[in-house]
């Protein structure tokens, strides 16, 4: 009780992050509490006696030894999933492929990356995380852990890619992603400018965001689109017609931003909990990859070829 009392102030606070109007507290494996749905019952109850209202409770996934209730069969509104997840980490390196001494364990980031775009995702809220780099070896002098070959390009695609899903699954408030972390230099994991990136991560956490919410915008007008009434459609096609009437070619920032939109379109292949499912778009992909290759090796593609490369010589 005096734990979350404690914290009212911080709640008080215009500035503090809120989920439709909850202030979020986020707890760091709720399975070491003996018992977390009385402790969320408990600081709930407190909340609500200071007149603070309700919490939005978000539970810390990472050494998940294990399956665990639902966020909800604790009390819990959702969780979040700690970045680099230990279970998802992809397979320790092998002395031979790194130049590392032999007491530290290495992994690569890439593999890291892409276990944790492809676990499997669980029926509740889960908040996706992503983390920058790590080394913890200033903090731990046996054993340190090191994930190799990260760097802003990389992690920028990654970004893009779980904001894109957290568009695609969530509305409102519920549109969150954890980074970690801004300054954890004692695990080389940081957001905070240094001497070898400057702010490149920075500067790439921004852009992408920006993308995402450019691309949020279009999947919300979508979603109204497929409810709209007839007097939606009309506005929607008469904005269609003031845009393409003139003729006017896509300026070259236009091209380059929607060349941007790619990895956000064709992202790599996601887990898909259905096997079915997941079959049915690798058949898809594969059809949609044969139709294309007729296309190439078809005689009329082959005689108009010349006449492409004069279009794309005057008229691009």
């Amino acid at each position: 009780m005096n734990f979350i009392r404690s914290l009212i102030p911080a709640f008080q606070d215009r500035r503090y992050i809120r989920v439709d109007g909850r202030p979020l507290l986020l707890v760091y494996r709720t399975g070491l509490l003996p018992n977390p749905g009385k402790v969320a019952e408990i600081w709930r109850k407190a909340m609500k006696e200071e007149g603070v209202g309700d919490l939005y409770l978000v539970r810390i996934e990472n050494f998940m030894h294990g399956p665990e209730p639902a966020p909800g069969d604790v009390g819990f509104d959702a969780a979040m999933e700690f970045a680099p997840y230990w279970g998802f980490v992809g397979r320790r390196l092998e002395r031979a492929e790194v130049d590392l001494p032999t007491d530290i364990r290495a992994y690569s980031y890439d593999d890291c990356m892409k276990a944790m775009l492809n676990r499997p995702l669980p029926s509740y809220k889960l908040f996706r995380g992503i983390f920058t780099g790590w080394d913890n070896s200033p903090r731990r002098n046996n054993g340190p852990t090191i994930f190799i070959d990260s760097s802003p390009e990389k992690y920028a695609y990654w970004l893009s890619l779980i904001l894109k899903q957290t568009v695609n699954m969530f509305e409102g408030d519920d549109r969150i992603v954890f980074i970690n972390a801004w300054n954890e230099w004692g695990e080389g994991c940081h957001l905070e400018p240094d001497e070898k990136y400057g702010l490149r991560y920075l500067r790439a956490t921004r852009m992408v965001f920006r993308q995402s919410e450019d691309y949020a915008l279009l999947i919300d007008k979508i979603r109204h689109l497929r409810d709209a009434d007839e007097g939606a459609l009309q506005t929607w096609l008469e904005n269609l017609d003031r845009v393409y009437s003139s003729g006017d070619r896509l300026t070259e920032k236009e091209a380059i931003l929607l060349r941007a939109f790619g990895n956000l379109t064709n992202p790599p292949k996601m887990m898909v909990l259905d096997s079915e499912l997941n079959d049915q778009v690798d058949q898809l992909l594969r059809g949609k990859d044969a139709i294309i290759q007729s296309i190439f090796d078809s005689l009329s593609w082959k005689i108009t070829a010349p006449l492409r490369k004069l279009y794309d010589k005057f008229f691009t």
